[in-house]
């Protein structure tokens, strides 16, 4: 499989109908950081289980740069220092709360968290896996995500495949790797 299939691949499963708690969460993190929001992402336990109101949404937000997203300048800085930041919000949506854990991570921290260049886990290990898209700037973005995405799948497999001891199945890859990366 080559680049573009993949790309085409994660496109088509990130392209979800946001259900009415994303859209929520996403309205009040487009209205807290205004014009630095290029994306918001979710994955996560209730991306997977479809229940939006158990526990805790998983989302990132992804910035242009993190001078623009923050009001205060030592967030920014910490945030530049050791991406992403993770925050806490609950926001009302049709009579019930919903509640997220949310991270802020730049357009370029993302880029190279999902590459090879980049050892730690946290990005490439968390978006090998399904992840839906829950708001993009434009169709430019929205290229620069699915590419990303790609990306960490590729960092993934290339990490995880010299640490396989048995013989190598897709099901052994994704649960050895999982392991390995979290």
């Amino acid at each position: 499989m080559d680049t573009q299939e993949l790309e085409k691949l994660i496109a088509e499963e990130c392209v979800i109908s946001v259900p009415p708690a994303i859209k929520s969460l996403t309205a009040e993190l487009r209205a807290r950081y205004g014009d630095s929001v290029d994306a918001v992402l979710f994955y996560g336990s209730c991306l997977r289980s479809g229940d939006h109101y158990e526990g805790l949404v998983d989302l990132y937000v992804v910035v242009n740069r993190y001078r623009v997203a923050y009001r205060k300048t030592w967030l920014s800085v910490l945030n530049w220092l050791l991406p992403p930041n993770v925050f806490y919000l609950e926001t009302e949506c049709e009579g019930s709360t919903v509640r997220s854990k949310y991270a802020i991570v730049s357009m370029g921290d993302f880029r190279r968290g999902t590459s090879r260049r980049w050892f730690h886990s946290y990005l490439w290990g968390r978006f090998a896996q399904p992840a839906g898209i829950a708001y993009l700037r434009d169709d430019a973005t929205g290229k620069f995500i699915i590419q990303s995405m790609a990306r960490a799948i590729i960092t993934f497999i290339t990490r995880v495949l010299p640490h396989m001891r048995e013989a190598v199945t897709t099901s052994r890859l994704w649960q050895d790797g999982l392991q390995l990366s979290y």
